[in-house]
């Protein structure tokens, strides 16, 4: 039976149903992060980094409105760049698809 290119688990396919849901949540975080899927570690590392200046409620004193939205965008690069990170394995896996299927 050949195995899952994603996390080698026993499967009929390249990738098992899992690594395609992980995948697909994958390329969600990217997007958040503002970055394509096949993004390696250190685009999504500076990527966040510049994200993370950008949108840092600290920045926002005078504004409660906008001080709010900054917040909530703040906090979800940080658990696009927390989860993606936590799926290296599979970013990984992403990228190396990306470049070796580029046309």
């Amino acid at each position: 039976m050949p195995f899952c290119n994603g996390c080698g688990a026993s499967c009929s396919d390249k990738l098992c149903s899992n690594c395609l849901d992980t995948i697909e949540h994958v390329c969600v975080w990217l997007n958040t992060l503002e970055l394509e899927p096949g993004a390696s570690q250190v685009q999504i590392k500076q990527a966040f980094r510049d994200l993370a200046k950008v949108w840092h409620p600290d920045r926002f004193n005078g504004d409660d409105r906008v001080k709010g939205r900054a917040h909530e965008k703040f906090s979800q690069i940080n658990g696009a760049y927390r989860l993606l990170r936590k799926h290296s394995q599979i970013v990984i896996f992403l990228e190396n698809y990306v470049r070796n299927h580029q046309t």
